[in-house]
Order: C-alpha cells, then sequence, then structure tokens
C-alpha cells in the first residue's frame, strides 16, 4: 500500500468531512451576523469520527457527525402592567394605561 492510498482527513468519507465542515460553518457564520445574538458568545463547528472495528480487526465501520454549537438569540424584555378587569379576573397589558395618549 502506498502513502497515497491511506486513509486522511481530507479524503475521509470521500470528502464528505470537508463538506460537513463547510455546511457547520455557514451555519456559524450566520449566527455570528445576526443581531439578536451575544456577538462575544464562543461559537464551536464539532467533528466527531466514530471507528469501530469488527471482531477480527480486519475491517471498521466509521460514521462522521457534525454539528455546531452557536450562540442562543438574545431574550427580548418587556412590561406588563397589570390590573383587575371588571369582571373580576387580572388582565396585563404591555403599555401603561395611564399613560395620556400623545396628540401627534
Amino acid at each position: 500500500m502506498s502513502i497515497e492510498e491511506f486513509v486522511k482527513l481530507e479524503t475521509l468519507g470521500n470528502g464528505a468531512i470537508s463538506e460537513r465542515f463547510d455546511d457547520e460553518l455557514v451555519k456559524v457564520l450566520e449566527n455570528i451576523g445576526d443581531v439578536n445574538t451575544d456577538p462575544a458568545a464562543t461559537r464551536e463547528v464539532v467533528l466527531v469520527v466514530k471507528i469501530k472495528p469488527d471482531l477480527e480487526r480486519e475491517t471498521a465501520s466509521v460514521v462522521i457527525e457534525s454539528r455546531a454549537k452557536l450562540a442562543p438569540t438574545r431574550g427580548v424584555s418587556t412590561v406588563f402592567y397589570m390590573g383587575k378587569h371588571p369582571d373580576g379576573r387580572l388582565r396585563a397589558v404591555e403599555y401603561d394605561p395611564k399613560q395620556g395618549k400623545l396628540a401627534f
């Protein structure tokens, strides 16, 4: 066997591992560009190669997994103003009902 025939990262799975990396990197870059995420959060591309040999140790099954660890979207804050409705039930609104309307 020549050295060119040996398994290498770039040829593993007929290049599937490179394609998987590229796909996950696109997700990371999109997440970085999302203004609803923390710009300082660390993102990751995770590649896992699982190798399971047979009992005779002559062949091995290989599974390539990939995933991206992304920054979660930031929460959206608001305020509820609460009060009792005439029907006796507690109700909530997002604007202050005591605030007068502005005329424009």
